[in-house]
């Protein structure tokens, strides 16, 4: 079951994804999933004693006992895939600013920085169709994926985060050697705090820095001008986006947002 170094022997994620398929479970992991990292898994494989308690009983009566646990788990991951996706009602006498407003703070107990960064990654998309804009899932590292950050285009490399860090001005750093203009977006509430982090770093001259709403809104506004749209249009065509890059990248389907 373990190899010696206490890893689940064919735990690469596509190996799981067909161990989970075989009982009924689809699209609960995706590339660059771990295991080994994760405290959870560590504490799970303590409670079940590295599977030694198992290993000792009859073959029918570990295949009874590990059934019982997989329908648990198949159960749980039923449930938290079942969850509703994000819904809101955007007023349409109100700005798009606060529709984008409005949209992020229905999705902040669920995002985990992951809509976020979707919802950029779908604005760009629709602002810039020629460019390829990754659909990596939110928690892919760069390390994993190859990339500079989270999206890049011809000159730019886009950082989103919901907790800046000095992690991500030194990223912001190698992106400028490399000739690329780096631009991070954060929460609103987190503008001062990224400026902060770069400025100690010496690199505030060097890097853009927006609020994801600011970023997001300004894009509805100068589209629907350039195409002489309505801005709710507009708006539905960024989250047609967004929920197809949800459906593409993450396990979570509840995190596909609906405005009415």
């Amino acid at each position: 079951m373990f190899t010696e170094t206490n890893a689940l022997k064919g735990g690469r994620a596509a190996a799981l994804r067909k161990l989970w398929e075989k009982h009924g479970v689809r699209r609960l992991l995706q590339d660059g999933t771990t295991t080994r990292s994760s405290g959870y898994w560590s504490d799970l494989l303590d409670r079940l004693d590295w599977g030694r308690s198992l290993a000792q009983l009859p073959k029918e009566e570990r295949k009874r006992i590990t059934a019982n646990l997989v329908q648990v788990v198949t159960e749980t991951i039923k449930e938290w895939t079942d969850r509703k996706q994000v819904q809101v009602v955007c007023d349409r006498a109100a700005s798009p600013l606060s529709w984008i407003e409005d949209i992020l703070a229905a999705a902040r107990k669920k995002s985990q920085g992951r809509v976020e960064q979707h919802l950029v990654g779908a604005k760009l998309e629709v602002r810039l169709p020629e460019a390829e804009i990754g659909r990596d899932a939110a928690h892919a590292g760069d390390a994993q994926t190859g990339r500079r950050g989270d999206f890049q285009t011809s000159h730019a490399v886009y950082h989103v985060t919901a907790a800046p860090s000095v992690g991500v001005i030194e990223r912001c750093k190698e992106n400028i050697q490399g000739g690329l203009h780096p631009v991070i977006l954060v929460p609103r509430s987190d503008v001062g705090r990224a400026k902060g982090l770069a400025e100690a770093q010496g690199a505030h001259k060097s890097i853009s820095i927006f609020a994801i709403e600011d970023f997001v809104a300004q894009n509805v506004v100068e589209l629907a001008d350039a195409r002489d749209n309505g801005f709710f249009d507009v708006l539905r065509e960024i989250l047609t986006a967004y929920n197809q890059r949800i459906d593409d990248a993450e396990a979570d389907k509840s995190l596909r947002i609906e405005v009415q």
